[in-house]
């Protein structure tokens, strides 16, 4: 999976770096096919927001784009917040794909 990382009024760290390749890779395992991750960290201006960061993640492929946006009071924590958001999704999208994969076989066996 190709994995897209920018930042704006941040600078993203290679440990940040590295540890959102690893994450977001593993996110193939739900659902093949995804292609192309971007990965965006930002920070909210707004002193009094308690959580100012904020990663937005968006995965395309194969017809689908599934995208996450959560806030945390550190990128890393953003970061995996978006990662469990995004497992969800994942997960509810291939059980749905199974599911009309089986009433289409089920229908044509009838």
């Amino acid at each position: 999976m190709d994995v897209t990382i920018s930042s704006s009024g941040m600078e993203v760290s290679p440990r940040l770096g590295e540890s959102t390749r690893q994450k977001v890779g593993k996110l193939n395992r739900y659902l093949s096919g995804i292609d192309h991750a971007t990965v965006r960290f930002s920070e909210e201006k707004n002193p009094r927001i308690a959580d100012p960061d904020i990663c937005e993640v968006t995965l395309e492929g194969h017809g689908h784009h599934i995208r996450s946006r959560v806030n945390g009071p550190t990128p890393l924590a953003a970061l995996d917040r978006a990662i469990h958001k995004l497992e969800r999704q994942l997960r509810r999208t291939k059980t749905r794909r199974v599911d009309r994969q089986q009433h289409t076989r089920e229908r044509r066996a009838s």
